[in-house]
């Protein structure tokens, strides 16, 4: 089974998982000068908006919004991309490397995937000198767990494409070996997807219904990340989503 992140980037899930990841991203990047970064299941390092597309109902309704959104991370790092009009979405890595390299700090990444055009695409991405970025081709779940027994924290993104009913399972244990560890770590999911029972679990989690902010994704009405962390940084993502939600759920002025 394979993964078609190019017709699901800039959607409604991805909306929330990146806002959430940025602001994790940005707090972390405050508190110390170098962020190691790690992620399950990456994509391509952006991707081009066109349409028809799954971003028009995301990103595409929030962008409407973007002049009073700007004071948070995730939407700093769009604008900054597209200057002029939306037309390029990052994926989840280039919004932390972007996130780092604003705060003037370096990144060192491992990250993986399993599509070869993705490995390809990511030899081709210009880095700073300050930054490392390691791809892996293969099995996140698997690669990442190996990385736990290195010592130093760092800030996990577990973000499977959930085409496999035992993704569930292995996304739950790499949370829990996550938290043992004493990573900062982030778990995505959304609604909607056949057959996959949400990860329950007595964690900080952060959910979105779309509706509630005009926007949608099919038939998928939510996205959750959940999140282990500092009780610091718990309550300053706290505060942000909630400033988030403040605006975006306010009326547009006529």
């Amino acid at each position: 089974m394979s993964y078609n992140h190019r017709s699901h980037a800039g959607n409604a899930g991805d909306v929330w998982k990146h806002f959430i990841l940025a602001e994790v991203a940005e707090y972390l990047l405050a508190k110390e000068n170098r962020l190691v970064y790690v992620e399950s299941h990456v994509g391509y390092p952006k991707y081009p908006l066109e349409k028809p597309g799954e971003w028009q109902d995301g990103i595409g309704e929030c962008w409407k919004r973007h002049d009073v959104l700007k004071e948070f991370s995730y939407f700093g790092i769009l604008e900054k991309m597209n200057p002029a009009k939306l037309s390029s979405y990052p994926g989840s890595g280039i919004i932390v490397l972007m996130a780092a390299t604003k705060a003037g700090y370096g990144l060192e990444a491992d990250v993986w995937d399993t599509n070869l055009d993705v490995a390809a695409s990511w030899h081709d991405v210009p880095l700073p000198e300050s930054d490392k970025i390691r791809f892996h081709l293969g099995d996140g779940f698997s690669g990442v767990g190996a990385l736990m027994d290195r010592p130093g924290p760092a800030l996990l993104l577990i973000d499977p494409p959930y085409l496999d009913i035992r993704d569930i399972e292995r996304a739950a244990d790499l949370l829990e070996r996550g938290a043992k560890s004493g990573w900062t770590v982030l778990l995505w999911q959304m609604d909607g997807v056949d057959a996959m029972p949400k990860i329950c679990c007595n964690l900080e989690s952060y959910s979105l219904k779309f509706s509630d902010v005009g926007i949608s994704c099919g038939k998928s009405k939510e996205a959750t990340v959940t999140l282990v962390g500092s009780d610091d940084l718990l309550d300053y993502v706290k505060e942000r989503t909630r400033n988030f939600l403040g605006i975006i759920e306010r009326p547009e002025p006529i």
